[in-house]
């Protein structure tokens, strides 16, 4: 049974079904599909927490440091 597909809100909705076409002519499986924008969802819905919110074209290296430690937390 395939995993179904969650995009994550907001603006970052759009970055994910961009590359998820990107993935899927490049032949990808649907689980390194599913896979990778399970993890573009989890970080698109850590930015859209923010205050204020960040938008894909805005992440930074510290926006990325933090998100991994509060999914360690």
């Amino acid at each position: 049974m395939k995993k179904t597909i969650i995009y994550p809100p907001g603006v970052w909705a759009l970055f994910a079904r961009g590359w998820e076409r990107s993935l899927r002519a490049e032949n990808k499986s649907h689980n390194t599909v599913w896979a990778y924008l399970h993890a573009v969802r989890l970080l698109g819905e850590w930015s859209h927490r923010q205050s204020p919110p960040v938008a894909p074209a805005e992440i930074t290296h510290r926006h990325i440091q933090e998100f991994l430690a509060e999914l360690i937390d």
